[in-house]
C-alpha cells in the first residue's frame, strides 16, 4: 500500500503551490499527482484505495508526500490522519496572518467567492469576514489540534517570508528533517503564481472563460489517469495567472491595526511553540 508518510498541511496563501513543486523536484520525494488532494476533509468517504491511488509509483521515494490546505482548517482532519498514517512528518509554512488575510480576501474577489462590492474593510469587521479570512492565520490554535494526535518532533514549520529570502537554505532545513539529501537545489527561481494586470474587459473575460472551463473539468479532474493529472496539474501551475484591473491597493493602517490586535496573543504563543523570535506585526 502507497500511503504518505508527509502531509502539507497549510496555510493558504502563504506559498504552499511553490512548496509542494519544489519538494516534487527532489529525486527521493514522490508528491501525489495533484497538489491537493483534500482527501481527509472533502473526500474522506471515497475510501482508502482512492487515496492511495493519488501517489504515483516511485520505487527510490525515500518521502511519499501531498499538501491539502483545507487539513488545517478543517476539524476532523487530524484524528482521520492519525489513524490511518501515525507516523507521518506533518509540513506548514506560516505567513504573515496579516498579509495573509489581505491576500486571501483579493484572491476570493478575483475569483467570484467575494462580493465586489464589499471592501476589505468592512468585510473584516463581520462574522462572515472573521470566519472567512482571519480564522485561517489563527495557526498556534490550529496546530493545537494536532498535537492532541502527533508529537511535537513530527511537525516541521516553515515561514512564508524566509522561504523568500532563503528559500535555499529553508529548503535544505526542510530535506534535513524529512531525512533525504539535504544538498539537493530545486529550480528555486521559477515562479509558480503570476500575476499580471490587464484591462477590466479582458479581466472580465478571461476570469469567466477559466472559471467556465474549471467548472466543466473539475468534476472530471480526479477521475483522470495519474499520468495525465500530473501534466494537467504543471501546465495550470505555469499558466495560473490572476486577472487583476488594476494593481492591488495597499492595506489601510487602521486595517493593519484591527487585525494586528486580533493576532498579537496568536502570534506570541506560536513563537513561544517554536521557540523563536517572530517578526509579525
Amino acid at each position: 500500500m502507497t500511503l504518505p508518510n508527509l502531509v502539507g498541511c497549510g496555510a493558504g496563501k502563504s506559498g504552499t503551490t511553490s512548496l509542494y513543486y519544489y519538494l516534487s523536484e527532489h529525486p527521493e520525494i514522490n508528491m501525489a499527482l495533484a497538489k491537493e488532494i483534500h482527501f481527509f476533509s472533502w473526500h474522506y468517504d471515497r475510501g482508502i484505495e482512492w487515496y492511495e491511488k493519488q501517489f504515483p509509483a516511485q520505487d527510490d521515494a525515500r518521502i511519499v508526500g501531498e499538501f491539502s490546505t483545507s487539513y488545517m482548517l478543517d476539524h476532523t482532519v487530524p484524528r482521520r490522519m492519525s489513524e490511518l498514517i501515525p507516523d507521518a512528518r506533518l509540513l506548514f509554512i506560516f505567513r504573515n496572518p496579516i498579509d495573509r488575510a489581505y491576500s486571501n480576501y483579493w484572491s476570493a474577489l478575483n475569483i467570484g467567492a467575494q462580493v465586489s462590492g464589499s471592501t476589505f474593510s468592512e468585510v473584516i469587521r463581520t462574522q462572515e469576514g472573521y470566519e472567512k479570512y482571519i480564522v485561517g492565520g489563527l495557526y498556534y490554535e490550529h496546530l493545537q489540534r494536532y498535537l492532541k494526535y502527533y508529537d511535537r518532533d513530527h511537525f516541521f514549520i516553515m515561514l512564508t517570508e524566509e522561504m523568500k529570502n532563503d528559500p535555499i537554505g529553508q529548503l535544505s532545513s526542510c530535506y534535513k528533517f524529512l531525512g533525504v539529501d539535504a544538498s539537493f537545489q530545486p529550480n528555486v527561481e521559477k515562479n509558480y503564481n503570476i500575476t499580471i494586470t490587464t484591462d477590466k474587459k479582458w479581466k472580465a473575460t478571461l476570469d469567466q472563460g477559466w472559471l467556465d472551463f474549471k467548472a466543466v473539468i473539475k468534476p472530471m479532474f480526479l477521475w483522470i489517469p495519474g499520468s495525465f493529472r500530473r501534466r494537467f496539474a504543471q501546465l495550470e501551475q505555469k499558466a495560473r495567472i490572476s486577472f487583476n484591473g488594476a494593481m492591488r491597493p495597499e492595506m489601510l493602517k487602521d486595517d493593519r491595526e484591527y487585525l494586528s490586535n486580533i493576532y498579537r496573543e496568536h502570534n506570541e504563543k506560536l513563537a513561544q511553540f517554536m521557540n523563536r523570535e517572530l517578526s509579525w506585526d
